[in-house]
């Protein structure tokens, strides 16, 4: 987990989009989710498995790919930290436990 907040530099992903800062945000992204509620839900022990904690690590980087055009430095932004991730996602994937 360490890694993707890293990975993210600008951290773009560490925070909830706010509408007051993208008011269409919520209307085009359906599932919102960033680091921070990650970590919180971690922390709470909430996710029931590994491919739902995978699916929440997933989420911020689908959600700027869609949201974002490519030529954005949001959309940048998640294709680096996608390559930070897919090798977590296949450990993660192997693993039985978070």
């Amino acid at each position: 987990m360490l890694a993707l907040p890293s990975a993210d530099k600008q951290k773009y992903f560490l925070n909830p989009v706010a509408p007051t800062d993208v008011p269409d945000y919520h209307d085009i992204i359906k599932k919102p989710m960033d680091w921070t509620t990650i970590r919180n839900r971690l922390d709470q022990y909430q996710y029931a498995s590994i491919p739902d904690f995978i699916a929440d690590l997933q989420l911020p980087i689908i959600n700027s790919k869609i949201y974002n055009k490519p030529t954005t430095t949001y959309h940048k932004a998640a294709l680096r930290v996608e390559r930070v991730l897919q090798p977590i996602i296949a450990e993660l994937s192997a693993s039985q436990h978070l």
